[in-house]
C-alpha cells in the first residue's frame, strides 16, 4: 500500500477560507475520495496573505480528478434554496 506522500495530488478548487475548504474536503470524502488540503495553516495564521498565494487547495489522487471535479460541478449546479411553499 502507498503512502499519501508517494501519491500524486492535484488541486481541484481554492478558497480564501479554511471552513469553506474543510466542507469541500467533507463532500468528496463522503463519496470515498480522499482529500489533502494545501495551505491550511497558513491560511489560518496570515489570513490576508493567503489569498495572495491562492488561499487554501483542495488537493486529491491525480486519478480521482475527473471523478472529484463531476462531484462538485454537480454540487455548485444544485439548487441550493429551500423550496417556496404557498400559505
Amino acid at each position: 500500500m502507498s503512502s499519501r506522500n508517494d501519491q500524486l495530488w492535484t488541486t481541484v478548487a481554492e478558497t480564501a477560507f479554511p471552513h469553506e475548504a474543510h466542507l469541500i474536503a467533507t463532500m468528496l470524502n463522503d463519496n470515498e475520495i480522499d482529500t489533502v488540503l494545501k495551505d491550511e495553516h497558513f491560511s489560518s495564521m496570515y489570513p490576508g496573505a493567503s489569498i495572495a498565494l491562492g488561499g487554501v487547495k483542495v488537493q486529491v489522487q491525480t486519478d480521482r480528478v475527473e471523478e472529484a471535479r463531476a462531484i462538485l460541478d454537480a454540487n455548485n449546479n444544485a439548487n441550493l434554496e429551500p423550496p417556496i411553499t404557498e400559505d
